[in-house]
């Protein structure tokens, strides 16, 4: 069976839902961190769809992250975090992306256009996505592999935490690049949700 397949010049899998896997995709972002370092972080608890559909315009990504999962390796800036000031997670525990169209510039990128939605508030968002191709695992099954990007200004969220520098300035920055490194299995596959 072939699972990929060329459609207006760019290589995308064969239609359907396809799912986030557990433990082989995640989620993070990247910040400045003391005004001149990056911090990264990750959410440990997620999950997704690509649904491909017969043309590009016809793809739609969904995607919602439990906040309170945020892991950034320290864990009192998690608990800021977790905070009313920041992702409110005891208000509004998910974060979540639903796409709204699908758009292909003109140097060949796809960019799907949508509605992020962190600590309540709703924004729009841009997600440039790259399929990488179709790799098989042990089991004999097949993942997609997707690549997602996206920046946002924490501000418009309304996650407002911060503390000042003693040299002046802010402990962390206002941009945030969120990133998504996602393996999908098509929603019909006997197994779809576990990694390998």
């Amino acid at each position: 069976m072939e699972y990929t397949r060329t459609i207006e010049g760019r290589l995308m899998p064969i239609p359907g839902a396809w799912v986030f896997v557990h433990g082989t995709s995640s989620a993070g972002f990247l910040m400045r961190h003391l005004g001149i370092a990056k911090l990264r972080g990750t959410f440990r608890a997620f999950a997704g769809i690509i649904d491909v559909g017969e043309t590009l315009h016809d793809t739609t990504v969904s995607l919602g992250i439990e906040a309170s999962s945020v892991d950034t390796g320290l864990s009192a800036r998690d608990a800021a975090m977790r905070d009313e000031d920041f992702f409110n997670v005891a208000a509004h525990p998910l974060i979540t992306y639903r796409s709204t169209k699908t758009h292909v510039t003109e140097d060949g990128d796809l960019e799907i256009h949508g509605h992020l939605t962190i600590a309540g508030v709703t924004q729009p968002a841009v997600l440039g996505l790259d399929f990488l191709g179709v790799v098989s695992v042990h089991t004999g099954e097949y993942r997609a592999v997707f690549s997602a990007t996206t920046m946002i200004d924490r501000l418009d969220f309304g996650l407002v935490y911060n503390k000042t520098l003693d040299t002046g300035g802010k402990i962390l920055g206002t941009q945030i690049k969120l990133e998504l490194e996602i393996l999908a299995v098509r929603q019909d596959s006997p197994v779809h949700t576990h990694g390998d």
